[in-house]
């Protein structure tokens, strides 16, 4: 059963964000050591109180996050190291990375393919597409629809 936040916890939660505005993962997780709450918890209840993480992604941080993708061999290896080096989630790291990687297309540093069942992508940008869609064939009620005209 979930208990009610009471004003004290609510002000200890206020208080670590405050002290920490560059980092909202660790004030949860010092909130939550402090008010016996999980962080899930902490996090959740202070989005509640419209406490946002405004945190932007600086370019020191982009270059350690490329350095170590460069270094480690595995990527879950180099988002952990990341994410310990300058204190976001791995999660955030790794959603990082690709839109990096989606938004610089740096070709030389990095190679990863995505393959579906009817075509094929290297590197997942717009410049490097290598092999285009295959025609599908159409189902019945997609041929139906298109009858239709929708």
């Amino acid at each position: 059963m979930k208990k009610s936040w009471t004003e004290v916890e609510v002000r200890i939660l206020i208080k670590e964000i405050q002290s920490s505005p560059n980092n909202n993962y660790a004030a949860y997780q010092s909130a939550a050591k402090l008010t016996g709450r999980s962080v899930a918890a902490c996090k959740q209840k202070a989005r509640s109180l419209h406490f946002k993480s405004t945190r932007r992604w600086t370019d020191e941080e982009d270059a350690i996050l490329i350095k170590n993708i460069k270094e480690c061999n595995l990527r879950k290896e180099a988002f952990q190291k990341t994410a310990r080096e300058v204190g976001r989630p791995v999660s955030s790291c790794s959603t990082r990375w690709y839109t990096i990687v989606s938004l610089r297309g740096d070709k030389e540093s990095v190679c990863f393919g995505t393959v579906f069942h009817n075509k094929s992508l290297v590197n997942r940008t717009r410049e490097t597409s290598k092999v285009a869609a295959t025609p599908r064939k159409s189902s019945w009620w997609q041929k139906i629809l298109k009858l239709l005209g929708f």
